[in-house]
Protein backbone atom coordinates (compact mmCIF):
# COMPACT_ATOMS: atom_id res chain seq x y z
CA UNK A 1 0.00 0.00 0.00
CA UNK A 2 3.03 2.35 1.21
CA UNK A 3 4.78 1.77 -2.66
CA UNK A 4 1.14 2.90 -4.67
CA UNK A 5 0.93 5.95 -2.35
CA UNK A 6 4.60 7.03 -2.50
CA UNK A 7 4.30 6.19 -6.84
CA UNK A 8 1.13 7.89 -7.07
CA UNK A 9 2.81 10.96 -4.52
CA UNK A 10 6.25 11.20 -7.00
CA UNK A 11 3.99 11.38 -9.94
CA UNK A 12 1.82 13.71 -9.07
CA UNK A 13 5.21 15.93 -7.46
CA UNK A 14 6.81 15.38 -11.02
CA UNK A 15 3.45 16.82 -12.35
CA UNK A 16 3.01 19.95 -10.65
CA UNK A 17 6.99 21.17 -10.14
CA UNK A 18 6.82 20.92 -14.23
CA UNK A 19 3.54 23.16 -14.30
CA UNK A 20 5.19 25.79 -12.07
CA UNK A 21 8.42 26.05 -13.49
CA UNK A 22 7.40 26.15 -16.95
CA UNK A 23 4.67 28.67 -16.08
CA UNK A 24 7.39 31.13 -14.55
CA UNK A 25 9.47 30.71 -17.11
CA UNK A 26 6.85 32.20 -19.43
CA UNK A 27 6.74 35.20 -17.22
CA UNK A 28 9.02 38.23 -17.45
CA UNK A 29 9.97 40.52 -14.55
CA UNK A 30 7.87 43.09 -16.63
CA UNK A 31 5.13 40.54 -17.02
CA UNK A 32 5.07 39.65 -13.32
CA UNK A 33 1.99 40.14 -11.27
CA UNK A 34 2.79 41.53 -7.99
CA UNK A 35 -0.24 39.22 -6.76
CA UNK A 36 -2.12 36.95 -8.79
CA UNK A 37 -5.74 38.25 -8.78
CA UNK A 38 -8.53 35.90 -7.62
CA UNK A 39 -10.56 36.05 -10.69
CA UNK A 40 -7.95 34.09 -11.96
CA UNK A 41 -9.27 31.09 -10.42
CA UNK A 42 -12.76 29.69 -10.81
CA UNK A 43 -13.98 26.23 -9.36
CA UNK A 44 -16.82 24.46 -8.85
CA UNK A 45 -18.56 21.66 -6.84
CA UNK A 46 -21.39 19.55 -7.63
CA UNK A 47 -22.09 16.81 -4.67
CA UNK A 48 -25.20 14.34 -4.70
CA UNK A 49 -26.36 11.88 -2.79
CA UNK A 50 -28.42 9.53 -4.77
CA UNK A 51 -30.99 6.92 -3.19
CA UNK A 52 -33.85 4.16 -4.60
CA UNK A 53 -36.15 1.57 -3.00
CA UNK A 54 -37.77 -1.66 -4.37
CA UNK A 55 -40.29 -3.44 -1.26
CA UNK A 56 -42.67 -5.64 -1.08
CA UNK A 57 -44.51 -6.99 1.94
CA UNK A 58 -45.02 -11.13 2.98
CA UNK A 59 -48.44 -10.87 0.99
CA UNK A 60 -47.04 -9.77 -1.86
CA UNK A 61 -47.57 -12.60 -5.11
CA UNK A 62 -46.23 -11.07 -7.85
CA UNK A 63 -42.72 -12.15 -6.80
CA UNK A 64 -39.18 -9.56 -6.29
CA UNK A 65 -36.63 -9.15 -4.06
CA UNK A 66 -36.35 -5.48 -1.74
CA UNK A 67 -33.46 -3.68 -2.01
CA UNK A 68 -32.23 -0.24 -0.73
CA UNK A 69 -29.20 1.47 -2.27
CA UNK A 70 -27.32 4.89 -2.22
CA UNK A 71 -24.94 6.28 -4.24
CA UNK A 72 -22.37 9.82 -3.54
CA UNK A 73 -20.82 11.38 -5.67
CA UNK A 74 -18.52 14.57 -5.83
CA UNK A 75 -17.83 16.65 -9.09
CA UNK A 76 -15.22 19.46 -8.36
CA UNK A 77 -13.81 21.54 -10.97
CA UNK A 78 -10.81 23.72 -10.25
CA UNK A 79 -10.04 25.74 -13.12
CA UNK A 80 -6.46 28.52 -13.67
CA UNK A 81 -6.10 30.86 -16.21
CA UNK A 82 -3.74 33.72 -16.58
CA UNK A 83 -2.77 35.19 -19.91
CA UNK A 84 -1.84 32.62 -22.49
CA UNK A 85 -1.60 29.75 -19.81
CA UNK A 86 -4.45 28.05 -18.07
CA UNK A 87 -4.46 24.51 -15.31
CA UNK A 88 -7.91 22.50 -15.50
CA UNK A 89 -8.42 20.13 -12.70
CA UNK A 90 -11.22 17.97 -12.15
CA UNK A 91 -11.84 15.69 -9.44
CA UNK A 92 -14.55 12.77 -9.88
CA UNK A 93 -15.25 10.70 -6.66
CA UNK A 94 -18.24 8.10 -6.66
CA UNK A 95 -19.02 5.28 -4.35
CA UNK A 96 -22.76 3.61 -4.11
CA UNK A 97 -24.41 0.05 -2.06
CA UNK A 98 -27.17 -1.52 -2.28
CA UNK A 99 -28.50 -4.10 0.29
CA UNK A 100 -30.69 -7.06 -1.79
CA UNK A 101 -33.64 -8.25 0.31
CA UNK A 102 -31.95 -10.38 3.35
CA UNK A 103 -28.80 -10.92 2.02
CA UNK A 104 -26.12 -9.77 5.40
CA UNK A 105 -23.81 -8.41 3.05
CA UNK A 106 -23.74 -5.07 1.08
CA UNK A 107 -22.84 -4.92 -2.55
CA UNK A 108 -20.94 -2.17 -4.20
CA UNK A 109 -22.89 -0.18 -7.26
CA UNK A 110 -20.38 2.32 -7.87
CA UNK A 111 -16.85 2.77 -7.05
CA UNK A 112 -14.47 4.98 -9.04
CA UNK A 113 -11.23 7.61 -8.22
CA UNK A 114 -10.59 10.09 -10.81
CA UNK A 115 -8.16 13.03 -11.12
CA UNK A 116 -7.47 14.88 -14.59
CA UNK A 117 -5.47 17.12 -14.77
CA UNK A 118 -4.51 19.19 -17.63
CA UNK A 119 -1.78 21.99 -18.25
CA UNK A 120 -2.07 24.27 -21.33
CA UNK A 121 -0.70 27.14 -23.12
CA UNK A 122 -2.56 28.90 -26.01
CA UNK A 123 -1.53 29.30 -29.79
CA UNK A 124 -1.92 32.42 -31.32
CA UNK A 125 -5.51 33.10 -29.99
CA UNK A 126 -6.89 29.69 -31.28
CA UNK A 127 -9.16 27.14 -29.93
CA UNK A 128 -5.78 25.02 -29.84
CA UNK A 129 -2.93 24.80 -26.95
CA UNK A 130 -0.05 22.83 -26.55
CA UNK A 131 -0.66 20.56 -23.39
CA UNK A 132 0.83 18.31 -20.99
CA UNK A 133 -2.18 16.02 -19.01
CA UNK A 134 -1.82 13.69 -16.18
CA UNK A 135 -4.48 11.31 -15.21
CA UNK A 136 -5.32 9.06 -12.17
CA UNK A 137 -8.21 6.55 -11.96
CA UNK A 138 -8.49 3.66 -8.78
CA UNK A 139 -11.22 2.66 -6.36
CA UNK A 140 -11.98 3.33 -3.02
CA UNK A 141 -13.08 -0.44 -1.63
CA UNK A 142 -12.70 -4.14 -2.79
CA UNK A 143 -14.56 -5.59 -5.31
CA UNK A 144 -16.05 -9.06 -5.90
CA UNK A 145 -17.51 -11.50 -8.64
CA UNK A 146 -20.78 -12.94 -6.74
CA UNK A 147 -21.36 -16.89 -7.63
CA UNK A 148 -24.80 -18.54 -8.04
CA UNK A 149 -24.28 -20.15 -4.65
CA UNK A 150 -23.87 -16.64 -2.95
CA UNK A 151 -20.28 -17.13 -2.13
CA UNK A 152 -17.84 -14.64 -4.00
CA UNK A 153 -14.21 -14.45 -5.43
CA UNK A 154 -12.02 -11.11 -4.58
CA UNK A 155 -11.71 -9.53 -7.92
CA UNK A 156 -10.07 -5.94 -7.29
CA UNK A 157 -8.85 -3.83 -4.21
CA UNK A 158 -8.55 -0.78 -2.67
CA UNK A 159 -6.17 1.08 -5.36
CA UNK A 160 -5.56 -1.92 -6.76
CA UNK A 161 -5.62 -1.31 -10.11
CA UNK A 162 -4.06 2.20 -9.81
CA UNK A 163 -3.91 3.49 -13.02
CA UNK A 164 -1.68 6.59 -13.79
CA UNK A 165 -0.95 8.74 -17.16
CA UNK A 166 1.23 11.19 -18.13
CA UNK A 167 1.80 12.72 -21.79
CA UNK A 168 2.04 15.98 -23.82
CA UNK A 169 -0.32 16.86 -26.46
CA UNK A 170 -2.53 19.11 -27.81
CA UNK A 171 -5.59 20.30 -26.37
CA UNK A 172 -8.71 21.88 -28.70
CA UNK A 173 -10.80 24.04 -26.05
CA UNK A 174 -14.43 25.77 -27.24
CA UNK A 175 -15.04 26.12 -24.19
CA UNK A 176 -15.63 24.69 -20.75
CA UNK A 177 -18.10 22.07 -21.86
CA UNK A 178 -16.39 21.31 -24.95
CA UNK A 179 -12.78 20.22 -24.94
CA UNK A 180 -10.48 17.25 -26.46
CA UNK A 181 -7.09 16.52 -25.45
CA UNK A 182 -4.98 14.62 -28.18
CA UNK A 183 -1.23 13.40 -26.19
CA UNK A 184 0.12 11.30 -29.09
CA UNK A 185 3.19 10.26 -26.94
CA UNK A 186 1.77 9.17 -22.93
CA UNK A 187 3.16 6.91 -20.47
CA UNK A 188 0.74 4.67 -18.50
CA UNK A 189 1.38 2.92 -15.41
CA UNK A 190 -0.66 0.68 -14.19
CA UNK A 191 0.08 -0.54 -10.07
CA UNK A 192 -1.70 -3.86 -8.70
CA UNK A 193 -1.55 -5.93 -5.47
CA UNK A 194 0.42 -8.95 -6.44
CA UNK A 195 -2.69 -11.18 -5.06
CA UNK A 196 -3.82 -10.79 -8.30
CA UNK A 197 -0.59 -11.52 -10.57
CA UNK A 198 0.05 -14.56 -7.82
CA UNK A 199 -1.79 -17.12 -10.73
CA UNK A 200 -2.49 -15.07 -13.76
CA UNK A 201 -2.04 -11.58 -15.12
CA UNK A 202 -4.30 -9.19 -13.81
CA UNK A 203 -5.28 -5.94 -15.38
CA UNK A 204 -2.27 -5.92 -17.69
CA UNK A 205 0.03 -6.93 -14.89
CA UNK A 206 2.32 -10.00 -15.97
CA UNK A 207 2.12 -12.50 -13.87
CA UNK A 208 4.02 -12.19 -10.77
CA UNK A 209 4.84 -8.55 -11.13
CA UNK A 210 2.86 -5.85 -9.08
CA UNK A 211 3.22 -3.30 -12.37
CA UNK A 212 3.85 -2.61 -15.99
CA UNK A 213 4.75 0.53 -17.84
CA UNK A 214 3.19 1.32 -21.62
CA UNK A 215 3.77 3.74 -24.03
CA UNK A 216 0.75 4.60 -26.07
CA UNK A 217 -1.97 7.65 -27.30
CA UNK A 218 -3.97 9.09 -25.31
CA UNK A 219 -7.78 10.86 -26.15
CA UNK A 220 -9.86 12.45 -23.72
CA UNK A 221 -12.89 14.25 -25.22
CA UNK A 222 -15.43 16.65 -22.57
CA UNK A 223 -19.11 17.42 -23.99
CA UNK A 224 -21.65 18.87 -21.95
CA UNK A 225 -24.93 20.54 -23.17
CA UNK A 226 -28.67 21.39 -22.30
CA UNK A 227 -30.99 19.04 -23.65
CA UNK A 228 -34.38 20.78 -22.76
CA UNK A 229 -34.74 23.47 -19.83
CA UNK A 230 -33.42 21.94 -16.53
CA UNK A 231 -31.59 18.85 -18.30
CA UNK A 232 -28.51 18.48 -18.69
CA UNK A 233 -26.43 16.10 -20.29
CA UNK A 234 -22.65 15.35 -20.42
CA UNK A 235 -20.37 13.04 -22.20
CA UNK A 236 -17.29 11.85 -21.20
CA UNK A 237 -14.93 9.72 -23.09
CA UNK A 238 -11.20 8.35 -22.93
CA UNK A 239 -9.34 6.38 -25.37
CA UNK A 240 -6.14 4.49 -25.12
CA UNK A 241 -3.94 3.29 -27.87
CA UNK A 242 -0.95 0.98 -26.44
CA UNK A 243 1.66 1.32 -29.29
CA UNK A 244 3.81 -1.83 -27.20
CA UNK A 245 1.15 -3.99 -27.61
CA UNK A 246 -0.86 -5.95 -29.89
CA UNK A 247 -2.89 -3.97 -32.80
CA UNK A 248 -6.26 -2.90 -32.69
CA UNK A 249 -5.70 -3.89 -28.64
CA UNK A 250 -7.68 -0.25 -27.95
CA UNK A 251 -9.20 0.87 -24.64
CA UNK A 252 -12.25 2.74 -24.58
CA UNK A 253 -14.33 4.37 -21.64
CA UNK A 254 -17.63 6.03 -22.45
CA UNK A 255 -19.97 7.87 -19.77
CA UNK A 256 -23.18 9.99 -20.14
CA UNK A 257 -24.60 11.55 -17.80
CA UNK A 258 -28.04 13.08 -17.66
CA UNK A 259 -29.41 15.58 -15.01
CA UNK A 260 -32.78 16.71 -14.81
CA UNK A 261 -33.01 19.44 -11.95
CA UNK A 262 -36.56 19.26 -10.40
CA UNK A 263 -35.32 22.15 -8.23
CA UNK A 264 -32.43 23.77 -6.06
CA UNK A 265 -32.07 20.97 -4.30
CA UNK A 266 -33.09 17.84 -5.68
CA UNK A 267 -32.76 15.91 -9.09
CA UNK A 268 -33.42 12.97 -11.55
CA UNK A 269 -30.52 11.38 -12.39
CA UNK A 270 -29.39 8.82 -15.50
CA UNK A 271 -25.64 7.29 -15.48
CA UNK A 272 -25.05 4.95 -18.38
CA UNK A 273 -20.95 3.71 -18.79
CA UNK A 274 -19.44 1.57 -21.25
CA UNK A 275 -15.77 0.27 -21.00
CA UNK A 276 -13.75 -2.33 -23.42
CA UNK A 277 -10.45 -3.24 -21.98
CA UNK A 278 -8.84 -6.41 -23.05
CA UNK A 279 -6.38 -6.24 -20.45
CA UNK A 280 -9.13 -6.88 -17.85
CA UNK A 281 -11.99 -8.73 -20.30
CA UNK A 282 -12.62 -8.97 -23.28
CA UNK A 283 -16.23 -7.92 -23.50
CA UNK A 284 -18.15 -4.74 -23.18
CA UNK A 285 -18.71 -4.27 -19.63
CA UNK A 286 -21.83 -2.32 -18.67
CA UNK A 287 -23.62 -0.20 -16.22
CA UNK A 288 -26.69 1.44 -15.73
CA UNK A 289 -28.24 3.43 -13.04
CA UNK A 290 -31.42 6.00 -12.26
CA UNK A 291 -31.82 7.27 -9.32
CA UNK A 292 -33.71 10.37 -7.48
CA UNK A 293 -31.08 12.55 -5.55
CA UNK A 294 -30.24 15.72 -3.61
CA UNK A 295 -27.52 18.13 -4.82
CA UNK A 296 -25.21 20.64 -3.33
CA UNK A 297 -23.41 22.97 -5.45
CA UNK A 298 -21.16 26.26 -4.81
Amino acid sequence: MIYKIYFFCVLVFSFVTSSISQTKDTITTQDRPKAVSASAWKSHLKSTLQANQTAFNNDWQGGGASNLAALSTVDYNINYKKGTWAIDNNIRLAFGITKIDDEKRLRKTNDNIELNSTLFKNIKNSLWSYSTFFSFKSQFAKGYKYNNDDSRTLISNRFSPAIFQLGPGFLFKKSDDFKINIAPSTLKAIVVDSFFTENEDAFGVDQGENSDIEFGASVVANYKFNFAKNVSIENFVTVYANYLGPVGNIDINYSLNMNSKINKYMSANFTFQAIYDEDTVKAVQVRELISLGLNYEI
